[in-house]
């Protein structure tokens, strides 16, 4: 048994997705019993596309509500020029640019670790592959942005207990570990999301400062 964004072409890409989506939504814990995984590629391109999908809609919403509202008059003083250069196209370019590579990277570094701490507690059924299918999986509720105001919320919790189901679920891992894995790989990755954006900082300003003048 696969999940159907895994299996073969005649499936039919488009379909396989939307039937992903769905069963991720309505039956999690049936998606992920028993499924076997071959590779990542899949995985990372499902991840990638809802990751995508989900900040272009996000920078959608924050523009129009900018085109309603003063949003920086509502900011604090010291806040306001940071969410100024926030809202500048140069830095939203970038956002949408390194939003395919970011999805990718974080779901292998989620994987990794998440993978070493089950294994390190337990046995698994599946290897890495498995544990990034999981994390990549987990992605669907997180289209629920589209609904303004508390749809992003929503599809983060969806997606975080969906992860935990996922691992529990297609690793044989037990919720106990499966938890644990979880907490620990997302506060890592969050981590090291945090030292990227400082690092990735000083580009950004520069460019803005070249096409801005």
């Amino acid at each position: 048994m696969a999940i159907p964004f895994e299996r073969g072409a005649g499936e039919g890409l488009v379909g396989g997705f939307a039937e992903t989506v769905m069963r991720s939504l309505s039956d999690p814990v049936g998606l992920f019993r028993g499924a076997e995984v071959k590779g990542v590629g899949r995985a990372l391109a499902y991840a990638t596309a809802i990751g995508t999908f989900v900040q272009c809609v996000g920078v959608a919403y924050l523009l129009l509500l900018r085109s309603l509202v003063d949003i920086e008059a509502f900011a604090p003083e010291p806040m306001r020029q940071a969410l100024k250069d926030a809202m500048n196209p140069v830095d939203l370019g970038f956002q949408l640019i390194l939003t395919p590579v970011q999805t990718v990277v974080g779901v292998l570094l989620f994987g990794a670790i998440a993978h070493g701490l089950l294994s390190a507690t337990g046995t698994v059924r599946l290897g890495f592959e498995g544990t990034v299918a999981a994390t990549a999986y987990s992605y669907g509720p997180m289209l629920l942005a589209v609904i303004p105001f508390c749809g992003a919320f929503v599809g983060f919790v969806w997606s975080l207990v969906l992860l935990i189901l996922g691992l529990s679920t297609l690793q044989e891992a037990g919720v106990g570990r499966a938890l644990l894995a979880t907490l620990v790989a997302g506060t890592a990755c969050c981590c090291v999301g945090f030292l990227a954006q400082i690092a990735i900082a000083p580009v950004v300003i520069l460019v803005r400062t070249l096409i801005t003048g």
